[in-house]
């Protein structure tokens, strides 16, 4: 549980500093990888990928690797985050109609907790613990790295790729 919320506080604080990273970077390709290029929506969502990826790391090696049921729910739980961030930022700019940075910060932290609450209770589910579903779940997060890493070289100008103002 100690490392659920090391975890939350780890990618609160780097998904926020990502915001700035590629700009300090000097805008270097390989940053972009992992951080937002622009204020895209779907760029934004790197804040919350990239973090959770890399503390995932951390759990499969103090205990994710024992368990079938640790990638099934690590790739369920990375989108139900990514899920409430678009949704919350979505329904907050209609009803709204403003930009205010802490609301954006409050919806980011507000995705990484549940992110990672989602995943430890999706760990408890019996049904997750099956070989088939880790091999499955393998793939998605392999196809949603490359989707990204590609989205990132070759940015669609369009709707949810389109950059939003600030």
């Amino acid at each position: 549980m100690m490392l659920m919320y090391t975890g939350i506080v780890f990618s609160f604080v780097f998904g926020v500093l990502l915001h700035y990273v590629f700009e300090w970077s000097g805008r270097s390709l390989f940053v972009a990888f992992i951080a937002p290029t622009n204020e895209s929506l779907f760029e934004h969502l790197k804040l919350l990928l990239s973090p959770y990826l890399i503390w995932t790391l951390v759990e499969y090696a103090h205990y994710g690797q024992f368990m079938h049921a640790f990638v099934p729910a690590k790739v369920i739980s990375l989108y139900i985050g990514m899920f409430l961030m678009i949704t919350f930022y979505l329904f907050y700019t209609w009803l709204a109609d403003a930009h205010a940075v802490w609301v954006k910060v409050l919806i980011f932290g507000m995705s990484v907790v549940a992110a990672f609450v989602s995943g430890e209770f999706l760990m408890t589910f019996q049904f997750m613990d099956r070989l088939g579903l880790e091999i499955f779940f393998d793939a998605v997060l392999v196809l949603t790295v490359i989707v990204f890493a590609a989205c990132s070289i070759y940015p669609p100008n369009k709707g949810f790729f389109k950059p939003t103002k600030r």
